[in-house]
C-alpha cells in the first residue's frame, strides 16, 4: 500500500469513528436491542479496518514508501528543506503512535476489543487528521519543487549584489506605497544594462518587503488554478524578473499575468526591458510604474566615485586640481552612461586597469569622452584591443557560451582551448582520473585566460562559466556580432559541435564512481542512470543540434558521425578498464558497448542509426532486450526534463519487427512490462501528483502527441487496452488517456494533438466497457494511487459520464475546452455503434454536463445514431428515443417550445 493508498483506509477510518460518537451519544438516551446490535457491528468494522492498518503499518511497506516520497523530493539536484523532513518524521511518528496505542499482534487474528471509548476515538481522530494534513504537505512540497530547476541558484546568485546605498530612494517612492497597501501589477522597466535585475534581487530580499523570492515556471494551468481558489488563507506577492527573457509568446505571458493580478490575494512586481508589448500590458497607469534608468544616475555618480577611491593611484595627488579632474571624470561617467550601470561598470573597470599602467587623469578623461555611449558598441571596442593573437579562442569561448542552453562546468572551458592548440585533442586524450592538484591549476589558468580574452564579458558563478549579464548575450547573438566571431573561427565551425567535443575529453577525465554507486546503474533493457549517464545524454543532445545545423550537402555528417563514433570507443574503453563500472539490477553479462548505443536511441540521431545499421547489420545484436525498451524509456539527463522518444528513430526499430508488447525475460515474470506499458506511464504521469519521475513532464507528452508517438505504436500492433499494473482494478492505457480528456490540466496547445490520438486509440480498438482482468495474476492484489480506477467493476465509458456530468460550470466558463470537451464526446458517440445502453449513459451525461450550445447537436447526433439503429424495428416511442428527447428538452427548459 502507498502513502496516499493508506491515508485513504485512514480516511474511511475516520468517517466510520465520527458516527461512532455520534452513535455512542444516542446510545446513551435508548438502550434498544437493535441499536446496541448495530452499534456492536460498526465497532466491529472499524476494528477491522484499524486492524488492516496496523498490519500494514508493521510490514513497513508504509514507512518505506514515506522514505521514496522524501527521496523523490531530493532527485534530480531538487532541493529538500528541514520542514520536509520533518513533516516525513512527524508522518511516521504518527503511525507508530497508532500503532503502540491500539497494540494489536499481528499474529494474534482473534485479539479483539470489546468497546473503543470516546476518547480513544477522539485520539485516533486527530492523528489521522494529521496524517491527512501531513500528506497535504507533501503534495505542496512536490509541487513547489516542480517549480524549480537547476540552474535557478546559479541565475539568482549571479545578479550582483546592489552597491552600498544604491536604490535607497526606491523605498521614498510609490514603490513603497504598493509594497505596503497596492495592489495588482507594479512594472519596473528600464534599459538593457540598467540594473532591473540587480533591482530586483534589492527590494525581493530587503527587509522592509518581507517578501521571499523564488522563481516560477510557466505552469499556467496550474498558476490560473492558484488565482481561481477562493479560500486562501494568505497573501501572495511575486517578484518576476526579466519577462524579456521568455522564449516564447510575451501578449500570452502578460495576460497570464494579469489574469493572476486580478486575484485579490496576489499582487506582483515585474521588470523588463520598455519593449511596445509590456508597455502596452503594464504600462498605463504611471503611480505603478517605475522606470530604472532614471533612478540610478546618482547611484552610479556613488558606485563610479567609490571603486575609483579604492585605487591607490587615483589617491596619489591630492591637489584641487586634480581633486577637480576627478570629480569632473566621475560626472562625465555617470552622464554618459545615462542610466544604464553595466556601461557604467565596464568603463570603471577599464579605467582601474588604466590606472594602473600610469595613465594620467586627463589621459583617462579623453579616453572616456572617446567611448562609445551604446553599449554594444562599447562591447565590440573592448573585444577588438584583445591581443590579435588571441583572437581566435576568444570568438570560440563567446560561440561556445552562447550556444550552451544551461551554463557549462569550467573544466569544459580547459577542453575548448586545448581543441583550438590541438585539432581533435579529445580524441586523443587519455582515460585517467586526474589529480585533484592538476584540475586546480588546470580551473585557474583557464579562468585568467577567460578573463583576458573576453575582457570581463564572461564571469565565473558556482563553477560555471556565463555571460556577464544578459545583454552581452544579446549582443553576441545579433547578426553582426555573430559574423565578427564567425571571421576568426576556422570555416565550418559549429558551437554545437565543439560543445559535444569537449564532453568526450571532460567524461575521460572525471571519474563518475562513487563508493556506494557504480558509474553506470542499470535497472533493466535500457534503464540506465547516474551522473556519468546523465552527461553523457547532455553531450549526445548537443551531437544532436549540431547535426541539424551541419550543411549535409557540402559535408555529409562526416565531423558528427566521427565524434559520435569516437564517443563509442570511448565508452567502451572506459567500461573495460574499470573507468566507469556497470552496477547490475539483475546481474548478467553486459556489452561494453551497450550502455552507449542504448541511450543513442534516445537522441534525434536517426540518420546515424541508420548508417551504423547499414554498415553493421549486428548492430542490435548486443542488446540483452528488445531495442524499443532504450527509445521508449526516459533518458537519464539531471538538468531538464526528457525529451520524448524520436518518431524516426520508433519507426526505424519498428520496422525491424519489435513488438511494442513483449516483455523481458526477468526472474519474476510479474515484474516484467513492455515498451509500450513503460512509454505510456512515463508520458501520461503528466497528470499523475506523485507517480512519475518528474511533477508535471509536460513537454514530453506534449510531444508524444504532436509527433504521433502514440499513432506510431498502435499502427504497430500496441494494445490500448492493455493495463499499467498487473493489479486487480487498474487503469488501462486508453482509460488513463481517456481520464485526461476531462483533466483541467490539459492545456489548449494539446487540443488537436489529443484529438488525432484519441482517433488512433479507437481505431486500434480501444475499448470503453468494463476492463478485462483474466490475464491478471489473481494474487497480485489491488491497484493504488493514480494508476487505479476509481470503481473497479465500472466500464470506461461510465466512468467519463460520471466525470463529464459534473463540468456544467467549468465547461460554460471556457468556451475554448467545452469545444475540445464536445469533439471527444462526438468521437465516442460514433464509437459506440449504434450499443443503446452506452448511448442512453453519454445522453444523460451531456445533459447535465454540457452548456446548451454545445449539449443539444450532440444529443441530435444521438438521436440520429439511435435511428439508425432502430431503423429495422420502426417502433416509436423507445426508451432511447425518450430519453435522448427528454435531455434536449432539458435544455430548452419545462415550458420551453416542444
Amino acid at each position: 500500500m502507498d502513502v496516499l493508498s493508506a491515508l485513504g483506509v485512514a480516511g474511511s477510518i475516520l468517517a466510520v469513528a465520527e458516527f461512532r460518537t455520534q452513535l455512542l451519544l444516542t446510545s446513551k438516551q435508548s438502550r434498544g436491542e437493535s441499536l446496541l446490535k448495530q452499534r456492536e457491528e460498526y465497532l466491529s468494522f472499524v476494528f477491522e479496518k484499524l486492524k488492516s492498518l496496523i498490519l500494514e503499518l508493521s510490514t513497513g511497506s508504509l514507512l518505506s514508501e514515506l522514505s521514496k516520497t522524501m527521496e523523490s523530493l531530493k532527485d534530480g539536484r531538487r532541493y529538500a528543506r528541514p520542514e520536509q523532513e520533518s513533516r516525513i518524521d512527524s508522518m511516521s511518528q504518527l503511525l507508530e503512535d497508532l500503532k503502540r496505542d491500539i497494540q494489536i499482534d499481528k499474529n494474534d487474528s482473534n485479539t479483539k476489543p470489546s468497546v473503543f471509548t470516546e476518547t480513544e476515538v477522539e485520539l485516533f481522530k486527530t492523528r489521522l487528521a494529521s496524517l491527512a494534513e501531513a500528506e497535504s504537505n507533501i503534495i505542496a512540497d512536490k509541487i513547489v519543487a516542480s517549480l524549480d530547476y537547476d540552474s535557478r541558484p546559479v541565475r539568482h546568485g549571479s545578479v550582483p549584489q546592489a552597491h552600498k546605498g544604491t536604490f535607497q530612494r526606491a523605498f521614498d517612492s510609490r514603490l513603497s506605497h504598493w509594497l505596503r497597501s497596492g495592489s495588482g501589477i507594479f512594472w519596473i522597466s528600464g534599459k538593457p544594462g540598467s540594473g532591473k535585475s540587480t533591482f530586483m534581487k534589492f527590494i525581493a530580499s530587503h527587509w522592509q518587503t518581507a517578501a521571499e523570492p523564488w522563481a516560477v515556471t510557466e505552469l499556467v494551468a496550474a498558476l490560473r488554478a492558484l488565482v481561481s481558489a477562493k479560500d486562501i488563507p494568505l497573501k501572495m506577492c511575486f517578484f518576476i524578473d526579466g519577462l524579456y527573457e521568455f522564449d516564447s509568446d510575451h501578449i500570452e505571458l502578460c495576460k497570464v499575468l494579469c489574469d493572476m493580478a486580478r486575484s485579490p490575494h496576489i499582487k506582483m512586481c515585474l521588470s523588463s526591458r520598455p519593449w511596445a508589448v509590456f508597455e502596452d500590458s503594464f504600462g498605463a497607469d504611471s503611480s505603478k510604474r517605475l522606470d530604472i534608468h532614471e533612478l540610478t544616475r546618482n547611484d552610479i555618480r556613488g558606485f563610479v566615485s567609490d571603486q575609483l577611491q579604492t585605487h591607490s593611484k587615483w589617491n596619489a595627488d591630492t591637489s584641487k586640481k586634480a581633486a577637480a579632474q576627478k570629480e569632473n571624470l566621475v560626472e562625465c561617467i555617470a552622464a554618459q552612461a545615462d542610466g544604464v550601470f553595466l556601461w557604467a561598470f565596464f568603463v570603471t573597470k577599464s579605467i582601474r586597469e588604466d590606472l594602473s599602467n600610469g595613465s594620467t587623469i586627463a589621459d583617462l578623461y579623453k579616453r572616456v569622452s572617446d567611448l562609445p555611449s551604446d553599449l554594444e558598441q562599447l562591447f565590440k571596442h573592448m573585444l577588438e584591443i584583445v591581443d590579435q593573437k588571441d583572437h581566435l579562442k576568444m570568438a570560440g569561448l563567446l560561440q561556445v557560451t552562447a550556444h550552451a542552453w544551461e551554463p557549462l562546468h569550467i573544466d569544459l572551458y580547459w577542453y575548448v582551448e586545448k581543441e583550438f592548440e590541438e585539432d581533435h585533442y579529445a580524441f586523443r586524450c587519455p582515460i585517467e582520473v586526474a589529480a585533484p592538484e592538476r584540475i586546480s591549476k588546470q580551473r585557474e589558468q583557464t579562468i585568467r585566460n577567460i578573463n583576458n580574452m573576453t575582457k570581463g564579458l564572461l564571469k565565473l558563478i558556482n563553477q560555471r562559466m556565463e555571460f556577464l549579464h544578459r545583454t552581452v548575450k544579446d549582443f553576441v547573438l545579433t547578426r553582426d556580432m555573430g559574423e565578427y566571431l564567425r571571421s576568426k573561427l576556422p570555416a565550418g565551425y559549429n558551437g554545437f559541435t565543439s560543445i559535444a567535443t569537449v564532453y568526450l575529453g571532460f567524461l575521460k577525465i572525471t571519474r563518475h564512481d562513487h563508493s556506494l554507486v557504480a558509474g553506470i546503474v542499470r535497472l533493466g533493457p535500457g534503464q540506465n542512470s547516474s551522473p556519468f549517464i546523465s552527461q553523457l545524454n547532455l553531450a549526445l543532445m548537443y551531437t544532436s543540434e549540431a547535426l541539424k545545423s551541419e550543411d549535409s550537402a557540402s559535408s555529409p555528417h562526416y565531423q558528427t558521425y566521427a565524434l559520435l563514433d569516437e564517443y563509442e570507443k570511448a565508452v567502451e574503453n572506459m567500461v573495460r578498464t574499470g573507468h566507469v563500472a556497470i552496477g547490475e539490477f539483475h546481474p548478467q553479462a553486459c556489452d561494453p558497448r551497450l550502455p552507449f548505443r542504448e541511450e543513442l536511441l534516445r537522441h534525434n540521431l536517426t540518420s546515424y542509426i541508420a548508417q551504423r545499421c547499414d554498415s553493421k547489420p549486428d548492430f542490435f545484436s548486443i542488446f540483452d532486450g528488445p531495442p524499443l525498451f532504450a527509445a521508449l524509456t526516459p533518458m537519464s539527463i539531471s538538468n531538464s526534463e526528457s525529451p520524448a522518444p524520436v518518431s524516426s528513430t520508433l519507426e526505424l526499430i519498428l520496422q525491424r519487427g519489435d513488438s511494442p508488447n513483449a516483455k523481458p525475460q526477468t526472474p519474476n515474470p510479474s515484474d516484467a512490462v513492455s515498451p509500450w506499458v513503460i512509454f505510456t506511464r512515463g508520458v501520461l504521469s503528466v497528470f499523475n501528483m506523485l507517480s512519475g519521475p518528474s511533477m508535471f513532464p509536460a513537454l514530453r507528452f506534449n510531444s508524444s502527441l504532436n509527433n504521433g508517438l502514440f499513432d506510431l505504436l498502435l499502427a504497430h500492433g500496441a494494445n490500448p487496452n492493455q493495463h499499467l499494473l498487473d493489479r486487480r482494478g487498474a487503469h488501462t492505457v486508453f482509460s488513463h488517456f481517456f481520464d485526461i480528456s476531462l483533466s483541467s490540466f490539459l492545456g489548449s496547445e494539446c487540443f488537436d494533438g489529443y484529438l488525432r490520438t484519441l482517433d488512433a486509440f479507437l481505431r486500434a480498438g480501444a475499448s470503453l466497457g468494463v476492463p478485462d482482468e483474466r490475464d491478471i495474476d489473481g494474487e497480485s492484489g489491488e491497484a493504488f494511487g493514480n494508476l487505479a480506477r476509481v470503481r473497479r467493476d465500472e466500464s470506461v465509458l461510465g466512468a467519463f459520464c460520471d466525470e463529464l456530468a459534473t463540468l456544467l460550470a467549468r465547461l460554460a466558463a471556457d468556451p475554448e475546452r467545452a469545444r475540445f470537451v464536445s469533439a471527444v464526446t462526438g468521437r465516442i458517440i460514433f464509437h459506440c455503434n449504434g450499443q443503446e445502453e452506452d448511448l442512453r449513459q453519454l445522453s444523460v451525461a451531456i445533459s447535465e454536463g454540457f452548456p446548451e450550445n454545445f449539449g443539444e447537436p450532440l444529443l441530435r447526433v444521438i438521436e440520429r445514431e439511435l435511428d439508425k439503429s432502430n431503423s429495422r424495428k420502426r417502433h416509436r416511442g423507445s426508451w432511447s428515443e425518450e430519453v435522448s428527447r427528454s435531455a434536449v428538452k432539458h435544455f430548452r427548459g419545462e415550458h420551453g417550445d416542444d
